[in-house]
């Protein structure tokens, strides 16, 4: 028999790729900033930090610290993002955001909402509300259990 913690882990599992079909795709698809996927996901990641190590990124990314080496050179070349040596540690190169790549974060989830307005026009206003609920209750779990 299954216990909680098992059910839960399933249930995750089954929502990822329904998650990924109907919120994450649409947006990789996005013609506003012809980027590759992995560039663009460095962009939303480092979206929520001031800076982020070179280290710490290719983690969150899932890549390898020369693959980052390569996205990162391409980022900077088109002026979304910035590498300093940070001054506690040299030795650490950090990442952040420029004001183009805000602005390149910003249309994409433009485009985003609009694209996901339509899809959720399709449920009614109790669905919303029950969404919304929903989507609430993910995002503090998921808070709680990334930290």
């Amino acid at each position: 028999m299954e216990n909680e913690l098992q059910k839960c882990i399933r249930k995750a599992l089954d929502l990822t790729p329904l998650l990924r079909s109907v919120l994450i795709r649409p947006q990789e698809v996005s013609p506003v900033a012809d980027l590759p996927s992995t560039q663009r996901q460095a962009l939303l990641i480092l979206n929520s930090y001031s800076s982020l190590s070179m280290s710490a990124l290719a983690r969150k990314l899932a890549v390898s610290k020369q693959q980052l080496t390569k996205i990162a050179d391409a980022l900077v070349g088109r002026g979304l993002v910035d590498r300093r040596a940070d001054e506690g540690n040299r030795r650490v190169v950090l990442l952040s955001l420029t004001e183009a790549g805000r602005d390149v974060i910003a249309a994409l989830k433009d485009e985003a909402a609009m694209r996901m307005e339509a899809q959720f026009a399709h449920l009614s206003a109790d669905e919303l509300r029950d969404f919304a609920a929903a989507a609430d209750t993910l995002h503090r779990l998921l808070e709680k259990i990334k930290n």
